[in-house]
């Protein structure tokens, strides 16, 4: 049995999800946000691992500077930790203490303290950005 070109089909091909035509558009819409989202995480997690990073290296060349340095005061000290942070801003360095001990065989122990303030690019919910803090003990030169 033979039907007749011109006939129409009752149905079409198309109707009640037979049809495949902007699938992947409808895929890619529903997935992209997640994606984005991923990329911007990853992005954010790779800015703080190098702040911690680089912030930790400034602080230590500041204590090897002062254990160095005989005439290295607790001012220049503190000048070298914002002299060295390389990439990073140093208006976001905060409360940098330098607090000197002499010990009773006479040798001089400094602590130095400091933190950075990390801004988001993206806040999150009330995570506007993270303070990184380092402390860290040595010994002054006579």
């Amino acid at each position: 049995m033979t039907t007749a070109p011109h006939h129409r089909r009752l149905f079409p091909r198309c109707a009640f999800g037979g049809c495949d035509a902007g699938i992947a558009a409808v895929e890619f819409a529903m997935i992209i946000p997640v994606l984005l989202v991923g990329l911007l995480l990853i992005i954010e997690f790779g800015r703080l691992t190098y702040s911690k990073v680089e912030f930790e290296y400034a602080v230590s060349n500041a204590t090897r500077f002062g254990m160095v340095m005989k005439t290295a005061d607790t001012t220049r000290v503190k000048q070298a930790v914002s002299d060295n942070l390389i990439l990073l801003n140093p208006a976001n360095l905060q409360n940098v203490t330098v607090a000197e001990v002499t010990n009773a065989d006479s040798t001089r122990t400094a602590t130095l303290t400091a933190s950075y303030q990390v801004k988001l690019l993206v806040p999150m919910s009330d995570l506007k950005s993270v303070t990184l803090s380092r402390t860290m003990t040595f010994l002054r030169a006579k």
